[in-house]
């Protein structure tokens, strides 16, 4: 009984080298999306927030309601966390003015106390705490820190960053 209730909530994509190739793709477009929306669109960090915020909440709605893995829909879900963790990382950097690193800090604390919460129990609110926490807040802290360590490497070069 165990065994398939474990199943039937298994929905993540298995690990290849597609779905490397394919999360690198995933990422790329969520962080592409994310400047869109606040940069090019110029509609701002907060509101871009907001925007994927939802997106990422209905994808993510409509996985866990699957009864079984759903290709297209899984990676949906993944194009929504990047995108709020760039927004997350952007208007914590650009507009509360935290920069990179200390935004990086703060959500790793946080993301810290979530992955522990989730390893004692797999209840359907810790799978949407994973989601939620694990993916948007570790592509939140990935990108504040890989953007924070590129405008050093930058600065270090003499060359023009923008913030």
């Amino acid at each position: 009984m165990i065994k398939y209730q474990m199943e039937k909530l298994n929905k993540v994509a298995k690990i290849t080298l597609l779905f490397w190739i394919l999360k690198i793709l995933a990422t790329t477009l969520g962080e592409t999306l994310g400047d869109l929306l606040s940069m090019t669109l110029n509609i701002g960090y907060l509101i871009s927030l907001g925007i994927t915020l939802l997106f990422f909440i209905v994808t993510l709605f409509i996985q866990l309601k699957l009864s079984k893995f759903n290709t297209a829909i899984y990676w949906l879900v993944i194009v929504g966390t990047t995108t709020v963790g760039t927004e997350i990382s952007d208007f914590m950097d650009r507009s509360l003015g935290f920069g990179y690193a200390l935004g990086s800090l703060i959500l790793f604390s946080g993301l810290m106390k979530e992955v522990h919460t989730l390893i004692s129990s797999y209840t359907l609110m810790m799978i949407w705490i994973h989601w939620i926490s694990n993916w948007t807040g570790s592509m939140t802290m990935s990108l504040c820190l890989s953007k924070w360590l590129l405008m050093q490497r930058l600065s270090r070069l003499g060359l023009m960053v923008f913030k």
